[in-house]
């Protein structure tokens, strides 16, 4: 709230953005996870990074999280024991942001392309001839050939469920990385420089690009708005900020 207050009420409060975010860093409850994806597993209820989560499990039943279902192609789900059930083979990333991940960028191990294969190595075939085998281009909106677009395989996919049922992988609302992220911008876009150098901001930042690459050699040392929107993009992809980041960013 505070970190989009100047777009929404044309009152900067960036300060007070930077102490609510001082508030969690300095209480010391919150770390992040030495691995990325351990954010994103079935069993993700014991993250230290996760601040605030929708507690899921499949026991509950029906409509809850169903990333199975908007993103697999109906091929996979003989692959995850899912044929109960059915899938859009729909939801995808577009090739212009999965081209904004460094191949080094382990945060790029969760977006699936290229051809696909049962756990046994075994051909996955489509139902358009041909092995399935996901692009990063679509190139038709309306009505696209079966394998294109990149599907989202961050949150780790069950196997076995029936229909509609919710997978059990809790989903985060708030991570202790959007805080560290959040409170270099508030610094960022205080200093209402659109370019940045400052210690403090590029310490944040790297602190989350050290982890992605799993050594230094990434880091940033100097960043501006829009590499910083990139790295919001690829830190906390499909986790429902994208908009209010837009906003922020104008």
């Amino acid at each position: 709230m505070y970190l989009n207050s100047e777009k929404w009420t044309g009152v900067a409060r960036y300060n007070e953005a930077i102490a609510m975010c001082d508030s969690i860093i300095d209480g010391g409850n919150y770390s992040l996870e030495g691995n990325y994806f351990d954010n994103f597993t079935i069993q993700n209820e014991n993250s230290g990074e996760v601040i605030f989560a929708m507690p899921l499990d499949k026991l509950i039943g029906d409509f809850g999280f169903q990333m199975h279902m908007y993103t697999l192609h109906w091929a996979l789900l003989k692959k995850y024991d899912l044929e109960g059930t059915w899938c859009w083979n729909g939801l995808c990333m577009t090739e212009a942001m999965y081209d904004s991940f460094d191949s080094n960028d382990s945060r790029i191990e969760g977006w699936e392309v290229g051809p696909q294969y049962y756990f046994n190595g075994d051909p996955v075939y489509g139902y358009e001839g041909g092995q399935l085998t996901f692009t990063k281009t679509i190139t038709n909106l309306d009505w696209s050939p079966e394998g294109e677009g990149v599907r989202c395989f961050k949150w780790e996919l069950p196997t076995g469920l029936s229909e509609w049922e919710t997978m059990s992988n809790d989903f985060s609302i708030f991570r202790y990385a959007d805080v560290l992220l959040m409170k270099a911008e508030a610094i960022m876009r205080n200093s209402g420089n659109e370019i940045s150098s400052d210690a403090t901001v590029l310490s944040l930042v790297n602190e989350i690009r050290t982890r992605a690459f799993g050594d230094t050699n990434h880091d940033y040392s100097e960043l501006t708005l829009d590499k910083f929107l990139a790295e919001r993009g690829r830190e906390l992809a499909f986790e429902e900020h994208r908009r209010q980041d837009l906003i922020s960013m104008g």
